[in-house]
Protein backbone atom coordinates (compact mmCIF):
# COMPACT_ATOMS: atom_id res chain seq x y z
CA UNK A 1 0.00 0.00 0.00
CA UNK A 2 1.61 3.08 -1.41
CA UNK A 3 1.25 6.22 0.63
CA UNK A 4 -1.76 8.83 0.09
CA UNK A 5 -0.78 12.58 -0.90
CA UNK A 6 -1.89 13.51 3.18
CA UNK A 7 -0.36 14.90 5.53
CA UNK A 8 1.66 11.99 8.13
CA UNK A 9 -1.27 9.98 9.74
CA UNK A 10 -4.49 11.45 8.37
CA UNK A 11 -6.96 9.50 7.68
CA UNK A 12 -8.88 9.27 4.23
CA UNK A 13 -12.37 7.26 3.52
CA UNK A 14 -12.39 4.31 1.26
CA UNK A 15 -13.81 5.78 -2.11
CA UNK A 16 -12.29 9.14 -1.31
CA UNK A 17 -10.22 9.62 -4.77
CA UNK A 18 -6.91 10.89 -2.85
CA UNK A 19 -3.92 10.49 -4.84
CA UNK A 20 -0.75 9.37 -4.02
CA UNK A 21 2.27 11.14 -2.65
CA UNK A 22 5.08 11.52 -4.17
CA UNK A 23 6.74 8.90 -1.69
CA UNK A 24 3.65 6.62 -2.66
CA UNK A 25 4.81 7.21 -5.94
CA UNK A 26 8.36 6.20 -5.59
CA UNK A 27 6.47 3.23 -3.47
CA UNK A 28 4.57 1.93 -6.22
CA UNK A 29 6.78 1.80 -8.69
CA UNK A 30 9.11 0.11 -7.01
CA UNK A 31 6.39 -2.44 -6.54
CA UNK A 32 5.74 -2.70 -9.71
CA UNK A 33 9.30 -3.70 -10.63
CA UNK A 34 9.42 -6.17 -8.17
CA UNK A 35 6.08 -7.49 -9.19
CA UNK A 36 7.21 -7.44 -13.03
CA UNK A 37 11.22 -9.64 -12.32
CA UNK A 38 9.17 -12.09 -10.10
CA UNK A 39 5.55 -12.54 -12.09
CA UNK A 40 6.21 -10.51 -15.50
CA UNK A 41 5.26 -13.94 -17.75
CA UNK A 42 2.02 -14.97 -16.12
CA UNK A 43 0.58 -11.13 -16.47
CA UNK A 44 -1.73 -11.22 -19.32
CA UNK A 45 -4.45 -8.56 -17.81
CA UNK A 46 -4.42 -5.60 -15.32
CA UNK A 47 -7.20 -4.35 -13.85
CA UNK A 48 -7.58 -1.82 -11.31
CA UNK A 49 -9.34 0.25 -9.52
CA UNK A 50 -11.20 3.73 -11.17
CA UNK A 51 -9.08 5.46 -7.58
CA UNK A 52 -6.35 7.72 -8.90
CA UNK A 53 -3.78 5.85 -6.76
CA UNK A 54 -5.33 2.59 -7.85
CA UNK A 55 -4.69 3.47 -11.34
CA UNK A 56 -0.97 5.21 -10.62
CA UNK A 57 0.28 1.81 -9.70
CA UNK A 58 -1.90 -0.41 -12.56
CA UNK A 59 -0.21 1.50 -14.85
CA UNK A 60 3.68 1.43 -13.26
CA UNK A 61 2.73 -2.30 -13.66
CA UNK A 62 1.75 -1.90 -16.81
CA UNK A 63 5.08 -0.05 -17.78
CA UNK A 64 7.37 -2.18 -15.86
CA UNK A 65 6.05 -4.66 -17.82
CA UNK A 66 6.96 -3.75 -21.34
CA UNK A 67 10.73 -2.82 -19.75
CA UNK A 68 11.22 -5.94 -18.16
CA UNK A 69 10.00 -7.60 -21.62
CA UNK A 70 12.82 -9.39 -23.49
CA UNK A 71 11.53 -7.62 -27.08
CA UNK A 72 9.99 -4.42 -26.99
CA UNK A 73 6.13 -4.43 -26.36
CA UNK A 74 3.85 -1.45 -25.47
CA UNK A 75 2.50 -1.53 -21.68
CA UNK A 76 -0.24 -3.39 -20.50
CA UNK A 77 -3.42 -1.58 -21.15
CA UNK A 78 -5.44 -1.21 -17.71
CA UNK A 79 -8.57 -2.31 -17.01
CA UNK A 80 -10.42 -0.05 -15.04
CA UNK A 81 -13.61 -2.14 -12.85
CA UNK A 82 -15.39 -0.38 -10.79
CA UNK A 83 -16.45 -3.01 -8.15
CA UNK A 84 -12.78 -2.50 -6.77
CA UNK A 85 -13.50 0.62 -5.77
CA UNK A 86 -13.01 1.01 -2.16
CA UNK A 87 -15.96 0.57 0.50
CA UNK A 88 -17.59 3.86 0.32
CA UNK A 89 -18.12 5.18 4.29
CA UNK A 90 -20.36 7.90 3.59
CA UNK A 91 -20.06 11.18 5.59
CA UNK A 92 -17.84 10.04 8.45
CA UNK A 93 -15.31 8.43 6.04
CA UNK A 94 -15.16 11.81 3.62
CA UNK A 95 -15.39 14.18 6.47
CA UNK A 96 -12.45 12.31 8.18
CA UNK A 97 -10.13 13.18 4.58
CA UNK A 98 -6.81 14.80 5.60
CA UNK A 99 -7.75 14.68 9.34
CA UNK A 100 -5.43 12.52 11.76
CA UNK A 101 -7.02 10.28 14.54
CA UNK A 102 -6.28 13.20 17.38
CA UNK A 103 -8.32 16.14 15.52
CA UNK A 104 -10.77 13.11 14.76
CA UNK A 105 -11.49 12.60 18.59
CA UNK A 106 -11.18 16.15 19.43
CA UNK A 107 -13.54 17.27 16.93
CA UNK A 108 -16.13 14.18 17.09
CA UNK A 109 -15.46 12.25 20.41
CA UNK A 110 -13.59 10.22 21.98
CA UNK A 111 -14.60 6.92 20.20
CA UNK A 112 -15.90 8.68 16.94
CA UNK A 113 -13.25 6.03 14.63
CA UNK A 114 -15.27 3.41 15.93
CA UNK A 115 -18.65 4.57 14.95
CA UNK A 116 -20.50 2.47 12.23
CA UNK A 117 -21.97 4.24 9.48
CA UNK A 118 -25.21 5.03 11.39
CA UNK A 119 -23.39 7.05 14.58
CA UNK A 120 -23.76 3.49 16.25
CA UNK A 121 -20.79 3.38 18.37
CA UNK A 122 -18.57 0.17 19.19
CA UNK A 123 -19.90 0.16 22.63
CA UNK A 124 -23.14 0.48 22.11
CA UNK A 125 -22.83 -2.65 19.39
CA UNK A 126 -21.19 -4.66 21.97
CA UNK A 127 -23.88 -4.04 24.14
Amino acid sequence: RAEPALKPGAFYGGNVDVPLSKVGEAEALAAARLIAADYGAQIGTIWSSPMKRARFGARAVGTALASAAETWSPPLPVEEFEAFREIDRGPIGTGWTDLTPEEIEARDGPDAIWRCANEQTLGAWRE
